[in-house]
């Protein structure tokens, strides 16, 4: 009887952690974008809830924040939650000029939205490309950081690089004839 009990408590907990775990799928049309002028460019952020800023900083380094919000919006409900796209992508502005799509940058944009939003202490979640500007942050901003947790995620600039190469390694010798056409994406 024990072991059958045991079983029928993890089902019931698996049924109960997969329901909790789903997506909302509402979850887009309870954002609505808010622009800031930040550095002369507009910057889209998505804001919602209150509590304890959870920054969410997406990968890529050319995604937009929505993929984040159908996956962590719903935390709204305990935190205060913070997307946003970084300059040159999703809905916020381009930049003038290439050189202003650094790392550094991006750091300086989170510090700036913190600043602007008035909150004392963040949370970072970085996925992929979004590690790496939250381990920059955290480490020229450390009294700013509450939390961070890290997706995926890469340790520098240059092992993001190293693992596009890999990609277009992968893609040139998998698919020798379509492999050409997919590398132009990835630098």
């Amino acid at each position: 009887m024990k072991p059958l009990y045991k079983l029928l408590c993890l089902v019931a907990l698996l049924i109960t952690a997969c329901h909790d775990a789903q997506q909302d799928p509402n979850i887009y049309t309870q954002f609505e974008s808010k622009f800031y002028t930040i550095d002369g460019y507009k910057i889209n952020v998505e804001m919602k809830g209150s509590g304890d800023p959870i920054f969410f900083l997406p990968g890529g380094p050319g995604n937009s924040h929505d993929y984040m919000q159908g996956n962590f919006g719903q935390y709204y409900k305990t935190n205060t939650v913070v997307f946003f796209d970084w300059l040159g992508r999703g809905k916020s502005d381009d930049a003038k000029s290439a050189s202003e799509y650094s790392v550094e940058n991006d750091v300086a944009m989170i510090e700036k939205l913190r600043v602007l939003l008035k909150f004392e202490k963040i949370t970072l979640v970085g996925h992929s490309y979004g590690t790496v500007p939250a381990q920059a942050y955290a480490i020229k901003y450390p009294n700013q950081l509450d939390k961070m947790v890290l997706i995926n995620g890469f340790h520098s600039g240059a092992m993001w690089q190293a693992n596009c190469d890999s990609y277009n390694h992968y893609a040139k010798t998998h698919f020798p004839n379509d492999g050409q056409k997919w590398t132009h994406f990835v630098p």
